[in-house]
């Protein structure tokens, strides 16, 4: 049995490893503004560091906050700008934490415009067709866009709604069939012992590096569903449907003289090995969401054939 002292001596040895040899992540800190009711990055917090993945440490990218709380190489402009703006809207692919900030779908587009448009992008991981909305909200009231582009993927269509998941700090959405009725959203409140934990290199590399963080994304057990005979899958895409049709008529309603543009990213399977097939599901969401964007008169773009022919090129 190790003694007290030889324990201690572990523990340190263990901080300055994580710290000096294999560096542990240090991701930007959480924050919750209240008074927007948005989730976002703490700009009191550090404002630039790197996300380490890997039991060596073998991934490393760059995050910058900025000054509004979002991970951007640029500060934003409140209002008006002298530039037409695009706003990018979405979850962890455009919060672009797996890449370096520079490299983020924002800096490559804000490169290919430059002096034509201001591009920015308000995402946070684990963001759902939902939240889309109520972010676009936000944004509308903050930055007056011009262009909004959603970036949606397969997961955020049935995670909207708040028997699926309702993630602490997001709006999801109550199907009473056929009413769609939105949630009120739960503070999320980083406590005092995670925040103390965060100082930790070794607390760190378990729970980043390797991966094992507690998930933020939860079910309401209040919600009950009723099945009326039909099955789980039927179910769940005519649930999928009414959600669906309710964020973009409200997206429709509430941005009349606003480009909109619904950029569809199916391609997770290209890196599980499965280069040219969809799953159903995947392609029923795909399909889904270009049927309902026409409806609405949106833009759409499927980015999964650009991205099956850059990695099947580049690996």
């Amino acid at each position: 049995m190790i003694s007290v002292p030889a324990g201690v001596v572990v523990l340190v040895m263990a901080e300055l490893v994580f710290r000096l040899v294999i560096p542990a992540s240090n991701p930007p800190l959480t924050y919750f503004d209240v008074e927007k009711e948005i989730l976002r990055f703490d700009v009191g917090g550090p404002r630039q560091g790197k996300i380490i993945v890997g039991n060596l440490s073998q991934q490393r990218t760059k995050w910058r906050v900025n000054n509004m709380g979002w991970n951007s190489e640029t500060d934003y402009i409140p209002g008006r700008r002298d530039k037409p703006l695009i706003a990018i809207i979405g979850d962890s692919t455009v919060q672009a934490l797996d890449v370096d900030v520079e490299d983020s779908i924002a800096s490559r587009l804000r490169q290919q415009v430059a002096g034509q448009y201001d591009v920015y992008s308000f995402a946070k991981g684990g963001g759902t067709l939902s939240q889309f909305l109520h972010l676009s909200r936000y944004v509308n009231e903050h930055f007056e866009p011009d262009i909004l582009v959603f970036n949606v993927e397969a997961n955020n269509f049935d995670q909207s709604l708040c028997d699926v998941a309702h993630p602490v700090g997001m709006m999801c959405l109550y199907d009473d069939n056929p009413e769609i009725r939105e949630s009120d959203i739960n503070p999320y409140v980083s406590s005092r012992n995670r925040r103390w934990a965060r100082r930790s290199s070794l607390i760190r590399y378990v729970v980043f590096n390797l991966g094992l963080s507690p998930s933020d994304r939860r079910a309401d057990p209040g919600m009950a569903v009723q099945t009326s005979g039909k099955s789980d899958d039927v179910l769940l895409k005519e649930r999928v449907v009414r959600s669906t049709d309710y964020v973009l008529a409200r997206i429709a309603r509430e941005n009349p003289n606003k480009t909109v543009v619904f950029m569809v990213d199916t391609r997770k399977r290209l890196y599980e090995g499965n280069l040219a097939q969809q799953d159903d599901y995947r392609a029923w969401t795909r399909s889904l969401l270009d049927r309902k964007s026409a409806e609405y008169k949106f833009s759409f773009i499927d980015i999964t054939g650009p991205f099956l022919r850059d990695y099947q090129e580049y690996g």
